[in-house]
């Protein structure tokens, strides 16, 4: 905190906007990037190079614990990101090695993410029926049924959310209420329920437009 980038391999960012200056520290896996920063102090400011080797960052999509003196594990998903999956069923695997009867799922601030993956996680607590339906203009629904094999579908669950569940995080929350398979705890949720796709204008500019929705 307090430390501010004033150059990216010697260029001044002092008039960048904010996206320019993530294009130019990002780079190709490997490579080296050094940034000039202004870190403030309350006895000195001083302008420091770090050298930085760029390299993917993955951020787990899961975490969870066991709530202290109880047998209830407290079970948060970040995003529906491309492990989503792979993440939640080996979650669930050592919360089952650890003696929990329950868990708490905190979709909480969850922003979505890959639709893939809100109906693969999803499948891993219900035996049965529809994740979700996607209907577009002309009323055509295509369906997306429960893959078998959850690997949490005989554990009660009790989940989380608030303004900021959204998109994919709404999907998984609907479906879960609407099967009678856990109770919604907390706020209304954000809302999203369209699909979202890009046309380009003339102008260059770009119009986000509805083209079809989503039914839990």
């Amino acid at each position: 905190a307090g430390d501010i980038i004033m150059a990216v391999d010697g260029e001044d960012t002092t008039a960048m906007e904010l996206s320019d200056v993530v294009d130019r520290i990002r780079g190709p896996e490997n490579t080296q990037v050094t940034l000039t920063v202004l870190r403030l102090d309350e006895a000195k400011n001083e302008s420091l190079d770090i050298v930085i080797t760029r390299q993917e960052i993955e951020v787990p999509a899961t975490d969870w614990a066991m709530v202290p003196g109880t047998n209830v594990a407290y079970l948060r998903l970040t995003q529906f990101s491309a492990n989503a999956t792979d993440g939640i069923q080996a979650a669930v695997a050592e919360i089952k090695d650890a003696g929990a009867e329950a868990i708490v799922l905190d979709l909480r601030n969850n922003p979505g993410g890959l639709l893939e993956q809100a109906v693969k996680v999803t499948s891993q607590f219900l035996t049965t029926g529809n994740v979700l339906q996607e209907e577009d203009a002309n009323g055509q629904r295509r369906v997306y049924r429960v893959q078998q094999g959850g690997v949490a579908t005989d554990i009660p669950v009790v989940v989380l959310v608030n303004a900021g569940t959204a998109s994919s995080a709404e999907i998984m929350a609907g479906a879960l209420q609407d099967y009678d398979r856990a109770e919604l705890v907390g706020e209304t949720t954000f809302g999203t329920g369209t699909v979202l796709e890009p046309f380009m204008l003339n102008d260059g500019s770009a119009l986000l437009l509805g083209t079809r929705q989503w039914l839990t």
